[in-house]
């Protein structure tokens, strides 16, 4: 019997299902680079810098984030190093609810936010002494992280304070990035970015229609929503992000629990005209990006 004194959990699916442990991940098992990333987590052969690169949305921060927690969480799968993505220790990760994670396992630096050069010196003063720290700091089995988030955003001073990162035995760096060809520090004469030689890159892709469709159908019977099966292609097909997705499937919802393609064509009727009979259609884009009338969702 539902209790009909217990608040409704009004926050956006993005933000009640974003994924906290691997499983949870659009794409897991199959996709290659979480498995990739997994078993590296598991034998506690995380790089020295990890570059996570690839369109917004795709998951790089909130890996950067699982990854993050592993180190905190004190229910750790002691074969797979995995978070279990519920304990006190990674609620301080994934919520940022207490600075002691910072202490305790790393810092999260959000590049977008630094505006003025003495902002991004303080962010590398504090980089640095945080590095210097994490080689003395805690449980030595277990790296130091430090996440950039949006690297490219970074002064070249505070790239180029990346090539010491080799020197410190225990931090790990994680940098996310949705332009690659900007990150870089200084090219050498020999045409090489030092840098470069020092990443070792990870590529996010958007998923597939198929891992589009399965992600959502569970986030559906989650939430108990009823969404007929030509709901879940036309949204993994028009929008192919996973955060994407989930916004759109959050805007159909409104219009109640259950969601037929008459969902869509009243809350997008200019891109549901175009698919009034999916069943004839092999799931193409539907969206023009010339067309000023098709609705989008970000």
């Amino acid at each position: 019997m539902t209790d009909h004194n217990e608040p409704i959990d009004t926050r956006p699916l993005t933000v009640r299902h974003r994924p906290r442990r691997l499983e949870d991940m659009c794409g897991w098992p199959d996709n290659r680079t979480l498995k990739l990333l997994s078993k590296m987590m598991a034998a506690n052969r995380l790089p020295q810098i990890a570059e996570f690169q690839g369109p917004a949305g795709t998951g790089k921060t909130t890996m950067a984030t699982i990854l993050a927690a592993a180190t905190s969480c004190e229910q750790w799968d002691p074969q797979t190093h995995a978070p279990c993505g519920q304990c006190v220790g990674c609620c301080k990760v994934f919520e940022g609810a207490d600075e002691m994670w910072f202490r305790a396992a790393g810092l999260f630096v959000q590049a977008n936010e630094l505006t003025s050069a003495d902002a991004a010196e303080r962010a590398l003063h504090q980089a640095r002494e945080m590095t210097e720290k994490s080689n003395w700091w805690g449980d030595p089995n277990w790296p130091w992280l430090i996440v950039i988030d949006e690297a490219h955003r970074l002064p070249l001073s505070v790239r180029a304070s990346l090539l010491s990162a080799e020197h410190s035995t225990r931090a790990r760096y994680i940098i996310t990035t949705t332009e690659p060809h900007k990150l870089t520090a200084r090219v050498g004469n020999d045409g090489v970015d030092p840098l470069r030689t020092r990443m070792v890159s990870f590529e996010f892709t958007p998923p597939s229609v198929n891992e589009l469709v399965a992600w959502l159908r569970r986030i559906s019977a989650m939430e108990q929503l009823v969404v007929d099966d030509r709901v879940y292609h036309w949204i993994a097909t028009t929008h192919r992000g996973p955060r994407v997705c989930l916004n759109v499937l959050d805007t159909l919802s409104a219009m109640g629990t259950k969601i037929t393609m008459g969902t869509v064509r009243e809350v997008y009727p200019a891109t549901a005209a175009r698919n009034d009979d999916p069943s004839d259609r092999d799931h193409e884009s539907l969206i023009d990006d010339d067309d000023p009338d098709a609705p989008r969702v970000y």
